[in-house]
């Protein structure tokens, strides 16, 4: 799983900074909590070819004249990233001082990758994205410019080349433990959680591995050539984590291609008896 750590990490970096919750770093959150300049923004949105829009939002609070967003882009291969440059201004006007105001940009291709130039070790971005290289990734800064002229950083999102399953899914997870009983009434854990399933390549995505993370990972591997055969693998778990439900043979992982659902059983044996998961992760549209 080695090829796999450097963009999970990297990554994972930038989608805790840019948390739907406009997490900022320690300096930003002492220095300017009274001045505000927070945004709400998707922390990782997918590239599949098409021109991606950004929703967010400014936080009612001290008021914003604009927002700029810059963007870098990153090639995983070598960890290089661009400089960061501007792409978009948008304003606001002062508007969020009566309420939290809701605003969005789109970006091309084109527009993503306009004078990025010759990366430092020597990568040139694609001006073609079906040549570009799945995992790598523009990193975009919003930024809101206060009425003193301040830019302060209230947000940060990802745009990820990604493959034909990476997005945001809402994963309905059922874990079954033996100490909450017999199965199939042993249900331990049933909820909803919000996973982003992120590229690796062409045909693996890395997320949360069942109800932990972001330590705990699993990489999900779907093969469009074989019949959209699943495969998993988990990092940094103390179990051997196996397709299936043990009890029942019939419980088959699968993905529909024209619904965008992705369904998993998983299990692995622990003290007392098999951990049972049925996991489907249904696409954000």
């Amino acid at each position: 799983m080695k090829t796999y750590k450097l963009l999970f990490y990297l990554l994972i970096g930038a989608m805790t900074f840019g948390a739907s919750s406009c997490l900022e770093p320690d300096d930003l959150i002492t220095a300017n909590a009274k001045a505000g300049g927070k945004i709400e923004a998707p922390s990782v949105v997918p590239y599949k070819g098409a021109p991606v829009t950004i929703n967010f939002t400014v936080v009612k609070g001290s008021s914003v004249q604009k927002i700029n967003v810059y963007k870098s882009f990153t090639h995983n291969a070598d960890t290089s990233s661009s400089e960061e440059i501007l792409l978009t201004s948008i304003d606001i006007n002062g508007e969020n001082t009566a309420d939290s105001i809701d605003k969005s940009f789109t970006a091309t291709w084109a527009e993503l990758i306009a004078n990025i130039g010759t990366l430092p070790k020597g990568y040139v971005v694609p001006t073609d994205p079906n040549n570009a290289v799945i995992g790598d990734y523009f990193t975009l800064s919003l930024k809101a410019v206060m009425s003193d002229g301040r830019e302060v950083i209230g947000a940060q999102t990802i745009v990820s080349i990604a493959n034909f399953f990476a997005g945001d899914y809402n994963a309905h997870i059922i874990y079954r433990h033996p100490a909450a009983g017999t199965y199939p009434d042993n249900i331990l854990v049933e909820e909803d959680n919000a996973k982003t399933l992120l590229a690796v390549n062409s045909k693996t995505c890395v997320t949360n591995f069942a109800v932990w993370g972001p330590t705990e990972k699993m990489y999900i591997t779907i093969d469009p050539d074989n019949n959209y055969a699943i495969s998993i693998a988990v990092e940094n778990w103390s179990f051997d984590v196996q397709l299936g439900d043990p009890y029942d043979a019939t419980k088959v992982s699968n993905y529909d291609p024209s619904t965008h659902v992705l369904t998993l059983y998983y299990h692995y044996m622990g003290s007392g008896g098999y951990r049972v998961f049925w996991e489907t992760f249904t696409l954000n549209e």
